[in-house]
């Protein structure tokens, strides 16, 4: 996570590193003067998401991830980042806890596992209705978001099984992501100031790659795959974006489908 603040702080510096003339020019004009704009930013989220499938009778999928988003925003009327296309890539911290019914018994399985590559690639459009959202930028919002997300086959870095510490751990997770929000919003103080709420589908797929664990007198082998078990849920946040929106900060949170939070800064070239 540090790493990717200090390659965001760099970026920021980076632009900001010329004359002082220069400076003040570039953010006295709109990020969206010319309708597009080139999007730096950095985010991290903190997500748990409940999972079932074949054996298991009820999951946990839990994440961490801090990633970098590249992107191409565009303009809505009166100005202001109306929509984004973005790709994000980054690192996560994964476990996850699987309870299965097995030999008339409830197991429990905890895996943790290492550090993982994390991407994400989504679209997401949120703009003002109405006439005077063409002078002002402000008014009532409507959008939609779609994201499809995924996480790079980690490999497994230990097992408890029953509250046991197993042995000779050997395998790989992976899993997959996607949603859809349906959102609606207002926008204030000349669009600088973006609440926004609204409903989300999504699922998740999380897929166990021949994993072989021992614990005294037993041998497991795992092989398959579970899924999210909520499939809707509710979403909110709230973007502020400094003047003429070169840079904005937001926060988001879910619940149902999946708890999640998330916080991100944006540089607009």
């Amino acid at each position: 996570m540090h790493r990717l603040f200090l390659i965001a702080g760099l970026l920021m510096g980076g632009a900001l590193l010329v004359s002082s003339a220069a400076a003040a020019d570039w953010w006295s004009q709109s990020a969206y003067e010319d309708e597009l704009a080139f999007v730096v930013g950095v985010q991290t989220r903190s997500m748990e998401r409940d999972i079932e499938g074949g054996d298991v009778k009820s999951g946990e999928f839990e994440s961490d991830e801090d990633y970098l988003r590249i992107g191409l925003g565009f303009g809505g009327p009166g100005g202001g980042q109306m929509g984004l296309a973005y790709l994000d890539a980054g690192q996560a911290d994964v476990s996850t806890t699987l309870r299965m019914d097995k030999f008339a018994a409830r197991e429990i399985e905890t895996y943790e596992l290492d550090t993982t590559e994390y991407f994400a690639f989504g679209l997401r459009v949120l703009g003002p209705l109405g006439a005077d959202a063409d002078d002002t930028g402000e008014g009532w919002m409507l959008g939609v978001a779609l994201e499809f997300a995924f996480w790079v086959s980690a490999d497994v870095e230990s097992v408890e099984w029953q509250g046991v510490e197993a042995t000779n751990v050997d395998g790989e997770v992976s899993a997959t992501e996607f949603q859809l929000d349906l959102l609606g919003g207002y926008s204030f103080l000349e669009g600088n100031i973006r609440p926004y709420a609204g409903v989300r589908l999504s699922g998740m797929n999380m897929s166990v790659d021949e994993l072989t664990y021992t614990v005294p007198g037993n041998t497991f082998e795992v092989d398959g795959s579970v899924s999210a078990e909520d499939m809707a849920g509710v979403v909110g946040g709230l973007e502020v974006s400094l003047p003429n929106d070169r840079l904005a900060l937001s926060v988001e949170a879910s619940v149902g489908d999946a708890d999640t939070v998330v916080a991100g800064l944006e540089l607009r070239f």
